[in-house]
């Protein structure tokens, strides 16, 4: 489970705008994503979004060889921007979900 620190902000960074819009209006998306969707908000988590190719946690899959990790700046120190004042961190514009408000009934 998701866990508060003590006098620590915790931010989650996704780099997938659709679990930003999940955790952002939850509604039904299943029982899995729903509960992992309760978990994070009923934390004092903040939730932002992390361009794709700012993303240390992308660089592996995107065919890095392992020499070349030992030197990739991205994996060992993350982006630049990171180190600045967050407000200017990336920002994420949420975007209404076409249908969103649509329930399914099968």
């Amino acid at each position: 489970p998701l866990q508060q620190s003590h006098n620590c902000s915790q931010t989650l960074w996704s780099d997938s705008q659709v679990v930003l819009q999940w955790i952002a209006n939850p509604g039904n998306h299943g029982r899995f994503v729903d509960n992992r969707v309760a978990e994070i908000r009923n934390t004092k988590i903040v939730c932002r979004y992390v361009p794709t190719d700012d993303n240390p946690a992308d660089v592996a899959s995107r065919g890095c060889t392992p020499r070349e990790l030992l030197h990739h700046f991205l994996w060992w120190k993350g982006p630049l921007w990171l180190c600045k004042d967050p407000s200017e961190w990336p920002k994420w514009k949420e975007h209404p979900t076409p249908g969103a408000k649509n329930k399914s009934l099968l």
